[in-house]
């Protein structure tokens, strides 16, 4: 691939051109079993007006054609693992001077990264993260995420939080705290951007927005999953390392879902089966 070729005539309002293209920018995405969503965001990646340096993908031995499918798309792939060992494997084989993690299951515009990284450029960052939004969903789902967003916001100045799935860092910074906690279960990637903003200078790119799938909601319910990540917050704000989960929270077991509720009823009834079904697990136990 082109070293962050341009395909198009840059809008006005990114005239940092000159700052953009004095970097390399190598895209990592940690994989398992991604064959239903892996082509969609290749497919974004290569549609790109900013194009990246390479793309890596780290995958923790898929039993499909994930790799086959990145390998036909141009991409690096190397031996990766749980989310934060496949990032830093990825980034182990990155030969850029920026890092950008993000998972399968997001779906950048076409003009996402030369935003994303015009704006990291222009505002002289070390590491950042931007806002997300959901690829589909119901309208609960898009207000979901704009209190994320809200919420991310608000505390940065705090302890700065990121989405493992839409972080841009430096790899000189990355290389200098030591990559993502390997052996963290969950959060890996809040911890490793406030590392980060303890030796560069971190932000929010809110000019940039990232659609990203909401599967795992899908999966595992609106209610059942906001408890998961309200301990796990109260862990990030008293900034413990989480290297034990009192629950199952999985990686790379997710499938396309289709969302056959299209009204407040069916989406509360959905939940509720949810809440029912864990409640009859928690009871069984």
């Amino acid at each position: 691939m082109n070293a962050l070729a341009n395909n198009n005539t840059p809008s006005p309002a990114h005239s940092d051109e000159q700052e953009t293209d004095d970097h390399r920018l190598s895209v990592i995405i940690p994989t398992l079993n991604e064959t239903i969503y892996l082509p969609r965001l290749l497919d974004a990646l290569d549609a790109q007006t900013y194009h990246p340096h390479e793309i890596i993908v780290a995958d923790a031995g898929s039993t499909d054609d994930t790799a086959a499918i990145a390998r036909q798309h141009g991409a690096n792939v190397v031996t990766g693992g749980m989310p934060a060992v496949g990032r830093n494997r990825g980034a182990q084989a990155a030969t850029g001077d920026l890092l950008l993690f993000f998972d399968a299951d997001v779906l950048p515009e076409a003009d996402f990264l030369e935003q994303f990284v015009s704006a990291f450029a222009a505002r002289d960052l070390d590491v950042a993260t931007c806002l997300v939004r959901p690829i589909d969903g119901y309208f609960i789902d898009q207000a979901l995420h704009d209190v994320s967003n809200l919420y991310m916001l608000a505390v940065q100045s705090v302890v700065p939080h990121a989405p493992g799935f839409s972080i841009l860092v430096k790899k000189s910074l990355h290389e200098q705290i030591g990559g993502f906690d390997e052996a963290m279960v969950m959060a890996e990637d809040h911890d490793y951007v406030r590392r980060a903003s303890q030796q560069g200078r971190f932000g929010i790119v809110t000019e940039a927005s990232l659609p990203v799938s909401t599967r795992r909601i899908r999966k595992e319910g609106v209610v059942p999953l906001a408890v998961k990540y309200l301990w796990a917050e109260s862990m990030v704000m008293q900034r413990k390392p989480i290297y034990d989960l009192p629950f199952e929270y999985r990686f790379g077991d997710f499938q396309a879902l289709a969302l056959k509720q299209s009204t407040l009823k069916d989406y509360v009834q959905h939940q509720m089966q949810h809440v029912r079904r864990q409640f009859a697990n928690y009871v069984s136990k």
